[in-house]
């Protein structure tokens, strides 16, 4: 049973949110240290 929403229904979608966020975040930042590397 799953429910659609904005907000993750169960603790796996969830779990899976965040990680997909993290990596996101992950990937900005490390993009952000090769341009200060740069400089």
């Amino acid at each position: 049973m799953k429910r659609c929403g904005i907000r993750p229904a169960t603790p796996e979608e969830e779990i899976e949110y965040y990680r997909q966020k993290s990596l996101f975040d992950a990937h900005k930042i490390k993009r952000i240290i090769l341009a200060k590397k740069k400089n």
